[in-house]
């Protein structure tokens, strides 16, 4: 991660050079065992998309609320060509597209905006791989209907997708860093415990909601899709985390070690802990 982020400083001031992506490339090729779990699910994805008889050249990749980029810029080191995000903040990438595209030699522009309605400039049916990571928690009801709807339209007949995401059942709400306060009042009562520019924060960019209710909206939208973050959790190994989340995600990792304490932890985090729903539209060869 770290390589990434030094590297996307350089895109940003204009100074990277060829060498600096190709020892970027390397890295991260070199460099599995350290990733963010979140780029192993992915990178896991990917490999059985292409287990169904598409290129790495091929394949279409979608990241539905990019925020820094870091996985655009992950894949597309990891030759992944067709790589493209977008988010409501992404004309801060303008630059990016451009210094991107020098680079690769050719003229791909992988951060986008959104066109009028949420419409995402994709055509139907052309995306092969779809993944968000804290992102849903964010959307308002309107945004979710149109998040979703949008999604459905570009999935291609080979497809996955993957939203890793906090729903109201995590006893852990990370935005705010409290346990349970959010399971035991309504919205608004709990977001008026902040501050005043915290409160407003809250009021303007954290919805969160039941699983079933995110599930509905799944069956809905998109088709169902099935919850697997314990595969996430099996996955960890360096945890990116900082203080209490960082404490929690360690003791778990340690005791699902354990054989007695293995079937009931899981369980419990499959319930509680934070949402990774995907959708498989995959035939193998």
């Amino acid at each position: 991660m770290k390589a990434i982020i030094n590297f996307k400083k350089l895109l940003l001031s204009g100074e990277a050079k060829t060498n600096d992506w190709l020892n970027l490339k390397h890295t991260v090729s070199e460099d599995y065992n350290s990733l963010p779990t979140h780029l192993k699910l992915y990178i896991s994805d990917l490999k059985q998309i292409e287990a169904c008889g598409l290129k790495k050249s091929d394949i279409v990749i979608f990241d539905h609320g990019c925020g820094s980029g870091i996985s655009i810029l992950f894949l597309l080191a990891n030759g992944y060509e067709n790589v493209f995000g977008v988010d409501p903040k992404t004309d801060k990438y303008d630059g990016l597209n451009d210094s991107i595209s020098n680079l690769l030699g050719h003229s791909v522009k992988p951060f986008m905006n959104y066109m009028s309605g949420n419409k995402i400039d994709l055509p139907n049916g052309s995306v092969n791989y779809i993944f968000s990571n804290q992102v849903m928690e964010h959307l308002s009801d309107n945004d979710l209907v149109s998040y979703l709807s949008e999604e459905q339209r570009i999935k291609g007949d080979t497809s996955i997708i993957r939203h890793s995401f906090p729903s109201k059942n995590t006893f852990f709400e990370t935005h705010t860093k409290t346990i349970f306060l959010h399971w035991l009042m309504g919205r608004s009562s709990f977001n008026r415990l902040f501050r005043k520019s915290k409160r407003e924060w809250l009021e303007n960019n954290l919805f969160l909601r039941w699983d079933h209710v995110y599930e509905k909206e799944f069956v809905k939208h998109i088709g169902p899709c099935v919850q697997e973050n314990i595969n996430r959790a099996e996955l960890a190994e360096h945890f990116e985390e900082k203080a209490v989340k960082r404490f929690l995600r360690i003791m778990f990792h340690k005791m699902l070690a354990v054989p007695v304490f293995t079937s009931s932890l899981k369980n419990f985090y499959k319930v509680f802990a934070t949402k990774e729903y995907v959708q498989r539209n995959i035939s193998l060869k």
